[in-house]
């Protein structure tokens, strides 16, 4: 027996193809009204103070909550798993329902009625339009060695330079091709450059075919639309020379199978996926998809539809030089090669107002669906052409480390050593402020400072070592049954580093009882490489040295921020989001420890530089008068910096305002992780300066060392193997 007549309707079951469909029967309506200024299809967008925003409709709202008024855009709502079907209604001024009172016709309706029955929901979104945004100054630098995706793209038209970006390889069956916009590329036999350290360089010329709209009804059969063009914007640049060429993408790696979309399976279970791209302009970038066939614009009769509205996260925003960048959509479940799966080809933005607590314009991104530019242009996306790109744009803090410790030596024989050898080691600060992390043309060289990952710990590598991981961590806050942490159990009364505490069986005994299965042995790690550097000084072999030396910047790199020594390390796992029930604070790592260092580089950089007294043709001092000892005393002087380093910041600090607003990090921490990379910096050249004197160095030759011969020493899986902290102890020098 019914409860309620008309009974309550049940939205669920629409389909894509239904929503395009309620759109298209009442576009003149919803076009002629005052406020309408585009519309897309998606799901229901609930306003984040909402009840429904964290309860799902099984959760009646109690009678002393209201329900929220306040308008609605894509930065204060959110999409949930019961949010239904719906047509996205874009408005560029929110108007409260009693300003309809004089004009009710004005007023976009609940719902959209169609002959057959069916009742398709709107959901009104204010979207208040702003110019585009500059390009930006900090635009990613690339290195002078292989091209891939998110790299610049320029051709040269009527006196001016046109940018864009890669987007991927594609490949017709005998030629390969660089995927881009046709507005990028330009007109057939055009030549086309990218921009490498600095400079233009040919890579192609512009080829045929291209492709700028295509009939909707065409680009989805059956689908209404007979009055609509999809915007599809696609161009290829024939490329050159193909050695010089990856099918990674800058600062994604490997990317999967692309995603087939097409009329028959699309569903609104797209809507809020996850994304991420490399844009040629803004970097790195992450977002979720915010609606399907986004009609932007109406003109002399047709309608112009993008396939895909992106959404980027909260503090970034595309900028001219994007257009071509690849979306890929983020799949765990591919269980086969990489995550990432191509979805859209960026063709234009759109920049929306934020009007929050900060008014703030944000670039939101129109795409094309990738199946769809590969079934019109006959290609196919191409994997694995020389899939050895290193991901070079997250290594900021490791580099920085690195080159900050190679001037700040007091002894003047070392000092000159390691400045010969700054770019073995790490960048200058112009390659880290420019992000263009490739020094040498010599590919297989690695700078010595991200050996252990770029080496080490990346997947096919020949060099690949399996227990590398756990020397780059040592989680050291989780309590164990008497409440203490390993930080309390290495301290001494005065609650300094205890020398006689730092020991592999007390690291162990700590592991065992809170039953820590990661078993991190950073310092230890420390330690033997010190050892190393001692044998390498008393024999005079300069390349060891400076290898165990440059590598070491990793590892005391990673020793002074706080989420390495932590096991809430990229999230706290004690509580869940009561959402999505994942680990609260979910990828925070990466947003903390990589994004915002390369986001500020250049600041960071000015801010180091005056913390350590360092200026141009000027070098610092590290500024210690103790130097260690033994391999022991090195290992000390790490976990001293990891005291430190949580001392300083918290980890549940750094998680909350990651949760609460990401794109605030720097503004709340830059300052102190500039604190934390000087204490680094200072540490390791002090470490460094220590096994010089220990060593009782006869290194005779201060010059640049050969970059083979440091080739051959890391590559070697006897030299400073990586082992676990159960296995480490007779490797250590007594």
């Amino acid at each position: 027996m019914l409860k309620q007549f008309p009974p309550q309707r049940d939205y669920t079951s629409l389909s894509v193809r239904d929503l395009i469909e309620a759109r298209d029967a009442y576009h003149l309506h919803l076009t002629h009204l005052t406020n309408v200024t585009a519309t897309a299809v998606g799901r229901y967008r609930i306003h984040k103070k909402d009840w429904y925003a964290t309860h799902s409709p099984a959760e009646k709202r109690p009678d002393d909550v209201a329900p929220v008024t306040e308008k609605k855009s894509l930065f204060n709502t959110v999409v949930r798993p019961w949010s239904w079907p719906c047509v996205l209604v874009f408005v560029d001024k929110w108007l409260d329902r009693s300003a309809f009172a004089k004009s009710p016709d004005q007023m976009v309706p609940r719902a959209l009625f169609l002959p057959d029955g069916r009742v398709i929901p709107t959901c009104v979104v204010e979207a208040v339009r702003e110019g585009v945004p500059e390009a930006s100054d900090d635009a990613p630098s690339f290195p002078n060695g292989l091209i891939g995706g998110g790299f610049l793209l320029t051709t040269h038209v009527q006196g001016r330079d046109h940018f864009g970006s890669v987007g991927c390889l594609v490949s017709d069956g005998r030629s390969t091709f660089a995927l881009t916009n046709q507005h990028v590329a330009g007109k057939p036999g055009d030549e086309v450059a990218s921009i490498l350290r600095g400079r233009r360089v040919r890579i192609g010329i512009t080829a045929t075919p291209t492709l700028r709209k295509l009939p909707f009804d065409d680009a989805y059969p059956g689908w209404p639309g007979s009055r609509a063009v999809a915007n599809l914007d696609v161009g290829l640049v024939e490329v050159d020379d193909l050695s010089q060429w990856t099918t990674q993408v800058a600062g994604l790696g490997p990317v999967g199978t692309p995603l087939d979309l097409h009329g028959d399976n699309i569903t609104v279970d797209l809507i809020d996926c996850p994304l991420r791209a490399f844009g040629g302009a803004s970097g790195p970038l992450s977002g979720k998809v915010a609606g399907l066939f986004y009609r932007y614009k109406s003109m002399g009769g047709t309608d112009y539809i993008s396939d895909v509205l992106i959404a980027p996260d909260k503090g970034q925003t595309t900028r001219p030089g994007d257009s071509g960048t690849l979306w890929c959509l983020v799949d765990p479940s591919a269980d086969k090669g990489s995550t990432l799966r191509p979805m859209a080809l960026q063709w234009g933005g759109h920049v929306f107002v934020d009007d929050g607590k900060q008014r703030v314009a944000q670039g939101l991104a129109l795409g094309s669906f990738i199946s769809t530019i590969c079934r019109e242009l006959d290609i196919d996306v191409l994997r694995g052409i020389n899939g050895e790109l290193p991901e070079y744009w997250g290594d900021v803090g490791h580099y920085t480390i690195g080159a900050k410790a190679c001037q700040l030596i007091n002894d003047t024989d070392l000092s000159s050593l390691m400045m010969a050898n700054l770019d073995r080691i790490a960048y200058g600060d112009e390659n880290i402020s420019k992000k263009a992390f490739k020094t040498t043309s010599q590919a297989r060289f690695s700078p010595l400072a991200d050996v252990p990952d770029k080496v080490w710990k990346r997947p096919g590598s020949s060099a690949k070592r399996a227990y590398e991981n756990p020397n780059h961590f040592a989680d050291m806050d989780k309590k164990n049954k008497k409440g203490q942490t390993l930080l309390d159990l290495t301290a001494g009364p005065t609650g300094k580093t205890d020398s006689k505490k730092v020991t592999v069986d007390v690291f162990k005994a700590y592991y065992d009882e809170i039953h820590d299965s990661s078993r991190g042995l950073l310092p230890f790690r420390v330690w033997q490489l010190y050892d190393l550097m001692v044998g390498a000084a008393s024999r005079g072999d300069a390349a060891e040295f400076v290898a165990a030396g440059g590598i070491m910047a990793h590892y005391v790199g990673d020793s002074c921020q706080p989420l390495h020594i932590s096991y809430k390390f990229n999230g706290d796992p004690d509580r869940k989001d009561p959402v999505t029930h994942e680990i609260y604070g979910h990828e925070v790592h990466s947003a903390y420890e990589s994004d915002m260092l390369r986001a500020h580089s250049v600041e960071m950089l000015a801010r180091l530089n005056t913390e350590l007294g360092i200026a141009p043709g000027h070098l610092g001092t590290h500024g210690y008068n103790k130097f260690c000892k033994s391999g022991r005393d090195a290992a000390v002087a790490t976990v001293d910096v990891m005291r430190g380093a949580f001392a300083t910041i918290s980890p549940d600090a750094i998680i909350e305002v990651f949760v609460t607003d990401k794109s605030r990090l720097w503004d709340e921490f830059g300052q102190l992780t500039v604190e934390l990379l000087a204490e680094g910096s200072r540490s390791l050249a002090m470490i460094w300066e220590s096994a010089w004197i220990q060593g009782k160095s006869k290194i005779v030759d201060l010059g640049p060392v050969d970059l083979d011969a440091l080739v051959t020493i890391y590559e070697d899986p006897k030299w400073a193997p990586s082992v676990r902290l159960d296995d480490i102890a007779p490797i250590l020098a007594k």
